[in-house]
């Protein structure tokens, strides 16, 4: 007797299988998405130490640059200060 009440607790049971495949196909979804996401995650450090570094070579840059222009204005002033400090008779002569 209760082989058939088993029995018929069987019959009356659910099919699960369809549960199963569902949480089977969720999981794979999220597993692919947490793959993509990483995979996103470390382009994205990628493309910030290319930035960081192209920054630090536009500041490099910046600097020379500005230490240049720098030494260039001090040439200017020395050779506009040079016919200041030439007898008259020199400047302009040729």
């Amino acid at each position: 007797m209760s082989a058939l009440n088993f029995l018929a607790k069987l019959a009356k049971t659910p099919d699960i299988e369809h549960i199963h495949d569902t949480i089977q196909a969720a999981h794979t979804e999220t597993k692919t998405a947490a793959e993509n996401t990483a995979r996103t995650i470390g382009n994205i450090k990628a493309d910030l130490n290319k930035t960081d570094v192209l920054v630090q070579k536009t500041a490099t840059f910046a600097e020379q640059v500005s230490t240049t222009a720098k030494e260039a204005m001090e040439i200017s002033k020395t050779t506009l200060s040079i016919p200041r400090h030439m007898p008259v008779s020199q400047r302009g002569a040729d």
